[in-house]
C-alpha cells in the first residue's frame, strides 16, 4: 500500500510540532554521544560481544567479569544489542545508538496519549518538551541500559485503554501482557509496574477490591506475563550449566534487599529503608537544579489525584504505586529508576498548566505560558550545564591513551569501564569474583580508577596481590571523571 503525497502532509501537518523535542534531544544525544562512559555500560555489553566467541551466551557474565545477574536481568535487551550488532560495529559507543530508538518510541506514544487529553498539538506536545529537556530522563536513556525501555510501558498501556470508560477487551488484555512480558524481559523492575497498574486499575478506579470479576480481571491481565517471566526463568535455570551462580538466591536479593540488609529483609529495617531511599530523592533534586522541578512534580502528582478526567487520576495513583514499590523493594536506590515514571509525570505537569490556563488574553494564561517557558528554559541550561561538566569525559580518547599491542592470550585485569578497550584478550575485571581474579596468572595489571562497588576486591587486590607481582609501569592516564589509571607490565 502506497501513502499519497497528499496524506504525508496531513499527518505533517497535523503533528510537525513534534520535531522540535525530537530535535532538542537529538542534539544533546549526539553531543554526549561519546562522553562518561559508566562501567555498566561494559558490564551489560560484556555477553553481547563475548557471544561471538566460543563461551556462549549465557554464562560469559559470570566468567568474563560481570556482576553474575547481567544476562539474567536484562535478557531481551541483550537480545536486542545482538540483532543490532549484525549490522552495526560492536563498539560500547554505537551500542548507545540503539537506545535513540526507543526515546523516539516514547515521543511519539507520549505526544499521541497527550492529543487524547488535551484536544490540542500545541498543548499535546508540552509533555514531551519537558520529557526531551529532564535531564535525568537524558542521562537514563542515552547510556547502554534497558532502563529507559520501561518508560514506554505505562503510557502505551494507558494509550491501548483509554477509551470513555477504560473497559478490558480479550484483544487487550492480550496485547497489553504481551507488551508487559516483552518489558519485563528488558528488566524485572517491570513487574512492579504490572502489579501497580492491575491494582490501580481492578482497585482503586473500580472499588471493587473483593469481588469475583475483580479478581477475574486482574488474573487475565496478569496471566500472559507472569507466564513469560516463568518461561524466562525456567530457560535462565536451565542454562546456567556449572556456573555459580544461583538465580533463587539473586531473585530473593533483588526483591527483598538481602544484599543491602545483611541478609533480612527489609521489612525489618523501615527506619534504614525511608534512609536509604531519601538518597534517591535527594539526587533527583540535585541533579543538578531540579529543586523546582521536584517541587512541580510532586505537587503535580497530588494535583490529579482530585480531577474529575479519569485517565488523570489513573496516571496520579499509578506513578504513586509505582513510586511505593521502589521504596518497598528495589534495594538498588539509583535515581535512574525513575525514568520509568517520567512520562506520566510530564503528562500530570501539563496537565495542571492546562487546567489553570484560560486564554491568552487574560492576565493569568500570559503568567501560565511564561512560567512554562522559564521550566523549559531552566530545563534545557540544567541539561547544557551537565554537558559542559562532563565534556572532558572522551572514551575515545581515554582508549587511545590507555592503547597498546596485546595478543589474544594475554590476560589482563583492571576497571570494567575500561573492558571495551581489551576485549580482544582475556580481561578480567575487579567487579568479577574473588575466585576468579585469584585464579588467573596476570600478563598486565591496571591499577586505579573511580570509587565503585568494584573497590572491594581492587583494595584486596592492590594490597595483597600486586605488590607481589613483578611489574614495571608502562602508561598512566589520569581524568577527573575516569580517575587516574596505571598501567603496568607482569614480567612473568
Amino acid at each position: 500500500m502506497v501513502i499519497s503525497s497528499n496524506k504525508i502532509r496531513l499527518i505533517l501537518s497535523e503533528n510537525y510540532p513534534l520535531l522540535l523535542p525530537v530535535f532538542i534531544y537529538l542534539v544533546q544525544f549526539f553531543l554526549f554521544l561519546d562522553k562518561r562512559v559508566l562501567y555498566d555500560e561494559n558490564w551489560v555489553a560484556v555477553p553481547v560481544y563475548n557471544f561471538w566467541g566460543t563461551k556462549g551466551f549465557w554464562v560469559t557474565a559470570v566468567l568474563d567479569g560481570g556482576l553474575p545477574t547481567t544476562v539474567y536481568q536484562f535478557t531481551f535487551y541483550q537480545l536486542l544489542l545482538l540483532g543490532f550488532h549484525l549490522i552495526v560495529p560492536k563498539e560500547i559507543i554505537l551500542s548507545r545508538l540503539v537506545n535513540l530508538f526507543i526515546v523516539v518510541a516514547i515521543f511519539i506514544v507520549l505526544y499521541i496519549l497527550s492529543k487524547r487529553i488535551f484536544k490540542n498539538k500545541y498543548w499535546a506536545i508540552l509533555p514531551v518538551l519537558i520529557l526531551s529537556t529532564d535531564n535525568i530522563f537524558f542521562i537514563s536513556s542515552y547510556i547502554v541500559r534497558p532502563d529507559i525501555f520501561l518508560g514506554i510501558g505505562i503510557i502505551l498501556t494507558v494509550l491501548l485503554l483509554y477509551d470513555k470508560e477504560f473497559q478490558f477487551r480479550s484483544g487487550k488484555i492480550l496485547l497489553i501482557g504481551f507488551l508487559s512480558f516483552v518489558l519485563a524481559g528488558f528488566h524485572p523492575n517491570y513487574i512492579l509496574a504490572i502489579i501497580s497498574f492491575i491494582i490501580v486499575y481492578t482497585g482503586f478506579e473500580r472499588h471493587k477490591f473483593t469481588t469475583i470479576e475483580n479478581l477475574k480481571t486482574g488474573l487475565k491481565f496478569f496471566l500472559v506475563p507472569i507466564t513469560g517471566v516463568i518461561l524466562i526463568s525456567a530457560l535462565i535455570i536451565f542454562t546456567q550449566g556449572n556456573s555459580d551462580f544461583n538465580f533463587w538466591k539473586y531473585l530473593y536479593a533483588y526483591l527483598d534487599k538481602t544484599t543491602t540488609f545483611n541478609n533480612e529483609g527489609a521489612i525489618f529495617h523501615p527506619l534504614k529503608l525511608i534512609t536509604e531511599e531519601s538518597r534517591r530523592y535527594s539526587e533527583f533534586i540535585s541533579f543538578p537544579y531540579r529543586v523546582h522541578i521536584f517541587i512541580l512534580s510532586a505537587f503535580a502528582i497530588f494535583f490529579g489525584l482530585f480531577q474529575h478526567k479519569k485517565v488523570i487520576r489513573i496516571l496520579s495513583l499509578l506513578t504513586i504505586l509505582v513510586l511505593f514499590s521502589f521504596f518497598l523493594f528495589i534495594w538498588n536506590k539509583n535515581v535512574r529508576y525513575l525514568s520509568l515514571v517520567l512520562p506520566t509525570v510530564s503528562i500530570l505537569i501539563s496537565f495542571m498548566f492546562y487546567w489553570f490556563y484560560n486564554g491568552w488574553n487574560n492576565l493569568r494564561g500570559k503568567l501560565i505560558l511564561l512560567f512554562i517557558s522559564l521550566i523549559l528554559l531552566s530545563l534545557l541550561v540544567g541539561n547544557i550545564l551537565l554537558i559542559k561538566s562532563r565534556w572532558n569525559t572522551s572514551y575515545p580518547e581515554m582508549k587511545s591513551a590507555l592503547q597498546f599491542k596485546i595478543n589474544k592470550e594475554d590476560v589482563i585485569i583492571g576497571d570494567l569501564v575500561l573492558w571495551d578497550f581489551y576485549r580482544d584478550a582475556n580481561y578480567i575485571s575487579y567487579m568479577s569474583d574473588i575466585k576468579s581474579i585469584l585464579s588467573h596468572k596476570y600478563d598486565y595489571v591496571i591499577l586505579g580508577g573511580k570509587k565503585t562497588i568494584q573497590d572491594k576486591n581492587r583494595n584486596y587486590f592492590e594490597d595483597r596481590i600486586f605488590p607481589k607481582l613483578n611489574s614495571r609501569l608502562i602508561k598512566v592516564y589520569d581524568n577527573p571523571y575516569y580517575g587516574n589509571f596505571r598501567l603496568y607490565k607482569v614480567n612473568r
